[in-house]
């Protein structure tokens, strides 16, 4: 995969202080970096409910029909993230340079997400350029992500 170089514009920090940027993913530049922190009740870790299959499902039709469009925003994190990885450049904007195995997780917005992916397996060449709108922390704990 490499390192991911996404321009992003600073969004309002959380009550928490937790650093937010703000910008649009390809799928296929989402594809392999997402990741859901999915409750599992038997080791009592993660805290995400299951997809519904029949919502992604139904809305992966939806989008593939031309009847929907996603233009709320997916709230994702890096849970590691080291702040030299945005940087400013010439022009003034900033870059946002995520290295290869460094995940993205689904805060919000997992069946769009979902559907999304479900398209891009299906169809790479016609979904792969497709473009999320996300909204990004920098370094949330998943408490954080929690609240």
């Amino acid at each position: 995969m490499g390192t991911l170089k996404l321009h992003v514009v600073e969004g309002q920090p959380l009550h928490s202080g937790v650093r937010t940027v703000v910008g649009s993913i390809r799928l296929d530049e989402l594809d392999g970096r997402y990741v859901v922190d999915q409750r599992d009740f038997h080791s009592q870790s993660g805290y995400q409910r299951p997809l519904s299959a029949t919502r992604v499902k139904k809305l992966a039709k939806d989008l593939d029909g031309g009847l929907v469009d996603i233009t709320p925003a997916t709230l994702l994190n890096i849970r590691a993230f080291d702040p030299s990885w945005l940087t400013t450049g010439d022009n003034g904007c900033l870059m946002l340079s995520i290295p290869d195995g460094v995940d993205l997780y689904g805060v919000d917005g997992q069946h769009r997400t979902g559907a999304t992916q479900r398209l891009l397996n299906a169809g790479r060449d016609r979904w792969g350029n497709f473009r999320l709108q996300f909204v990004l922390m920098l370094g949330a704990t998943p408490e954080q992500e929690m609240r």
